[in-house]
């Protein structure tokens, strides 16, 4: 009778213990997901969702997307489905205080990355051919192979992206690569990534797929700020088919892309685009190659894969490139057409897809070199290319001045409204700015990939801002409490908080009037140049138009004339089209239609175009 009752006890005291540690899990997860859809509410302006209905909606889903928000990509993927998802998170960002919290809360599944824990290697490496000639011999200067290296490990040299693996060691001096490398390499210093065992990691993903869950995914391996896509690692395909494989459940693999404008700054504005979901079906054909040959099915769904992640993300292979098509993008759209956000993202991807194609061509490269020069004036100017479009002919000095009366008066007031919440984040913002600058350095330096770390700005403003915003708001509870009494401290720390929300639209509606102010003042001073400026930019209008009706139909991928976004009677209306007179206030962004302003930077390219971020 007292075993029966010891047991009894323990069994009640054990249920207790698993109710509780159940309902902790549960409220942590809803209040993590309550602060991911606020700090996504707050940092972005607008977040735009284009094709949701090609989700399925049964089944697992593996979600891949690009890469080019370190810690934001997760948040806005997580708060923007109609389902929860189980992230594959870095193992090294699960010892971060808040960034570990709030994926372990989620059901993050932790990766440890070669990269996180690599070693640096003694000595530089040179990469010479063999006696077949073949690229795979490796010749050190100093090293130290037979104690530092093992069969399998990789080496990462200096300026090459990809790791090559190491298939045997000779001597302290020599080695032999697995695979061929791309070109000699001469010495030139390396780290040492270690061979990963990720067997525990793809257990964990194919059982939440087979019970039905979602994944997401990162395949490019890191986050970085490059005008176009890294390789994707095979990860993800193994994923797909070794569920597909072992619980003969079928997959879908849904591409998602994220294109963020002005994606470093407070209250910037991102698109988010779903892609034509891969099927993989238990028999079919890839499983049962899967099954024979992992390599060859893993390459071939790996390809599927990599275009589908490319039918929703914009991509280039060079910046200067890329801001040309911005330019392009810009002059091509008419100025009465308004486009929706499918048609204005499919129009970026044609256009980056056409130069792309034909930048060796030398009309392609005249109008490259033309725009690159119009933009440039742009930004001599401060002005944006669709403020130029419509001429300043028709705007007299008088206009000019009662204008620029009338937006000081809006002005003063915006400022008035804004300065107690402006006064007391104006530290929490300088501090977060100037510590994410930092770590974007530092990143930067870090990598091999990244060309200036902006893709780690937001990541680290939202980090740090987090940590300082309830201490400095405690902070002016605790001085108005000593100053005036606790009943002003507890007021100061209840409202404050609200009154810095309500002042968000009030300081995006100010720094319009800013900006409405200095294109008046740039008007007003540079009335000559700006004619010459339209002059030149119907040049380069007409050149542009005129080369993608001779090249348009040579583009691959798509049915020029079958799938044309913009019809050729509303170009020719356009070219034929007068003046309307200049356009000097900010466009907003609107939802659905009318993107064309949103998305114009001060140098007539995308916003994002001036901080460098990737589309």
């Amino acid at each position: 009778r007292r075993v029966r009752t010891g047991f009894s006890l323990a069994h009640s005291r054990w249920r207790v213990q698993s109710h509780a540690m159940w309902l902790f899990e549960w409220l942590s997860r809803v209040l993590v997901e309550l602060l991911c859809r606020l700090i996504v509410r707050l940092y972005f302006s607008d977040v735009e969702i284009i094709g949701r209905r090609k989700l399925p909606k049964r089944g697992p889903i593996i979600f891949v997307g690009n890469h080019n928000n370190q810690f934001l990509d997760g948040l806005l993927m997580a708060t923007q489905m109609q389902r929860r998802v189980k992230f594959l998170v870095a193992k090294k960002s699960f010892s971060r205080a808040l960034v570990g919290w709030m994926a372990k809360s989620m059901g993050a599944i932790p990766v440890e990355r070669p990269q996180d824990t690599a070693r640096p290697g003694s000595g530089t490496v040179s990469v010479v051919e063999n006696e077949d000639g073949a690229l795979v011999r490796v010749v050190g200067r100093g090293t130290k192979f037979t104690s530092e290296l093992v069969v399998g490990e990789s080496l990462k040299v200096k300026g090459v992206e990809e790791p090559m693996r190491v298939a045997a060691i000779e001597s302290d001096l020599s080695a032999v690569l697995k695979r061929p490398a791309d070109e000699p390499l001469s010495d030139l210093s390396y780290k040492v990534f270690p061979a990963m065992n990720q067997t525990d990691v793809y257990s964990a993903v194919w059982s939440a797929l087979a019970s039905g869950q979602s994944i997401g995914i990162f395949p490019e391996g890191g986050s970085h700020d490059r005008p176009s896509l890294l390789p994707l690692k095979a990860g993800v395909t193994i994923m797909a088919l070794g569920a597909c494989s072992k619980h003969n459940t079928p997959v879908h693999i849904v591409p998602c892309g994220l294109t963020y404008f002005r994606g470093d700054r407070f209250r910037g504005n991102v698109v988010m685009e779903y892609g034509d979901p891969i099927t993989i079906e238990p028999g079919s054909d890839l499983v049962k190659l899967y099954e024979e040959n992992k390599r060859a099915a893993c390459a071939n769904l790996l390809t599927q894969t990599t275009r589908a992640l490319e039918s929703v993300t914009v991509n280039v292979p060079t910046l200067e490139l890329r801001h040309a098509m911005f330019i392009c993008r810009s002059l091509y759209i008419p100025a009465h057409v308004e486009l929706d956000s499918k048609q204005f993202m499919e129009l970026n991807r044609r256009m980056a897809r056409g130069l792309e194609q034909f930048q060796e061509h030398p009309d392609a490269q005249r109008l490259i070199a033309s725009a690159l020069e119009y933009s440039k004036h742009l930004k001599e100017l401060g002005l944006r290319d669709y403020q130029v479009a419509a001429g300043p002919e028709r705007i007299s000095a008088v206009q000019l001045r009662i204008q620029a009366v009338i937006e000081a008066v809006k002005l003063a007031v915006l400022i008035v409204l804004l300065l107690p919440a402006y006064i007391g984040n104006y530290p929490i913002g300088k501090l977060s700015t100037t510590i994410a600058r930092t770590k974007s350095v530092e990143a930067k330096n870090a990598s091999s990939v990244k060309i200036k770390g902006q893709d780690v700005v937001s990541s680290y403003k939202v980090i740090y801002a987090f940590a300082l915003v309830p201490t400095f708001y405690l902070l002016y509870g605790v001085l108005a409490a000593l100053f005036f009494g606790w009943q002003w401290g507890i007021g100061t720390i209840v409202l404050y908080p609200i009154i810095t929300y309500l002042s968000i639209p009030i300081a995006e509606s100010g720094f319009a009037e800013w900006r409405t102010l200095q294109t008046i003042w740039k008007v007003r001073s540079a009335r000559g140049k700006l004619e010459e400026l339209q002059q030149e930019r119907s040049r380069v209008q007409a050149m542009l138009r005129a080369l993608v009706e001779k090249l348009g139909p040579e583009q691959d991928h798509f049915d020029f004339d079958g799938d044309r976004i913009v019809p050729r009677e509303e170009i020719e209306v356009d070219t034929a089209r007068p003046e309307q007179g200049l356009q000097w206030r900010s466009k907003p962004f609107r939802k659905r239609k009318g993107l064309r302003g949103s998305y114009s930077g001060t140098d007539g390219s995308s916003d994002n175009e001036s901080d460098g971020h990737t589309c």
